[in-house]
């Protein structure tokens, strides 16, 4: 096993249950990593099914990226890798640079509301250390609610089901499991998409009242000074 595939296992496991693998990627190099590195690691559910990774369906989660299309740019080279139980979703971005072509690895992050990127974050070094040593931004590798969740509800999510942040930490949101709820992914990211876009038209003013699936009452909504602290309840 090479160091860069044990790493991976080391701090990720085994995917339980092991699903077929279903990535494309532009770059020959890319494939030719890629075929290198799924017969040791797999593809499917890892961590108590807290990450969904490089398996069958993934690409479908493009849906959530053209939701989000007010902070996520569109690039048709995308290669979707897979998301986490909040629906955090991990892609691999194609780009020229003065090097050359480079891959480099991208996060939405709804608890973060941001679509994260680092220059040294490329998909050579995605496996043996962004996954590896957790440093991946903490929207995707913070397990803590999710396991607190876990262990309240006794069961896992189904398959399209996230633990869905209701206030991002950006808009005055916490950690607490008080703040997440479980909901579809497609229909969260289509419902917070209008709210989150008019938050970041209006920065520093109150959230928005949100409509439809998803969305808070009023009678839940409690005001702020800066930043309003408002729960997307069903």
């Amino acid at each position: 096993m090479s160091t860069v595939s044990g790493a991976f296992i080391k701090a990720m496991g085994k995917p339980n249950p092991r699903l077929p693998a279903e990535l494309r990627f532009p770059s020959l190099m890319d494939e030719v990593a890629w075929d290198a590195f799924y017969p040791k690691v797999g593809a499917g559910w890892f961590c108590e099914r807290f990450y969904y990774l490089f398996a069958s369906g993934v690409a479908t989660l493009s849906k959530c990226l053209d939701e989000w299309s007010f902070i996520v740019p569109s690039n048709p080279k995308r290669v979707i890798l897979g998301r986490n139980a909040h629906g955090a979703i991990v892609t691999v971005e194609p780009r020229s640079t003065r090097r050359g072509a480079e891959t480099y690895i991208h996060v939405l992050d709804p608890i973060g509301f941001r679509w994260w990127t680092n220059p040294n974050a490329v998909f050579a070094n995605f496996f043996g250390y962004w996954m590896a040593s957790k440093a991946l931004p903490r929207g995707f590798m913070d397990e803590t609610a999710y396991s607190e969740w876990r262990a309240q509800s006794g069961r896992y999510l189904k398959e399209d089901e996230i633990l869905a942040i209701k206030v991002p930490l950006a808009l005055g949101g916490s950690l607490t499991l008080d703040n997440f709820q479980v909901e579809n992914i497609f229909e969260y990211y289509a419902s917070t998409a209008p709210i989150f876009r008019r938050a970041l038209e209006k920065e520093g003013t109150a959230l928005p009242a949100p409509t439809g699936k998803g969305a808070p009452s009023p009678k839940s909504r409690t005001k702020g000074k800066a930043r309003s602290n408002k729960v997307r309840n069903r």
